[in-house]
């Protein structure tokens, strides 16, 4: 149904601005052992994202917020493999966390290295 009035039309571009703006969220796992590529377990936007987020928190898992990055995994299909133009930024990400790793055992151990 089309707007009949400016105010109708206003409201409506007003709403799908916001669903432009809302929050997107996606999960990659990646087990060598099985798999070629890291893939997307889960993925959604607004009230699901924020759900991944929070699973993600109570796990400790990671955060990464980079709406590019949400936005390019969001549109995989779930439990794909990562395409090969997209090997380049999980392979940066799993550098971070294995940095962030690293440094979370150094502070438990007590033990820092350089």
């Amino acid at each position: 149904m089309l707007p009949k009035t400016l105010s109708e039309h206003r409201s409506l571009q007003k709403n799908m601005n916001e669903v432009k703006k809302r929050k997107k969220a996606a999960a990659l796992s990646y087990s060598p052992e099985k798999d070629e590529a890291p893939r997307v377990i889960a993925k959604g936007a607004g009230f699901v994202a924020q759900n991944i987020i929070a699973k993600a928190k109570e796990h400790n898992i990671i955060i990464k917020e980079d709406p590019e990055l949400a936005e390019a995994f969001s549109r995989l299909d779930l439990y794909q493999e990562i395409p090969e133009e997209l090997y380049h930024i999980a392979a940066e990400l799993l550098a971070e966390v294995y940095k962030i790793n690293k440094a979370i055992n150094i502070s438990e151990n007590g033990i820092k290295t350089f």
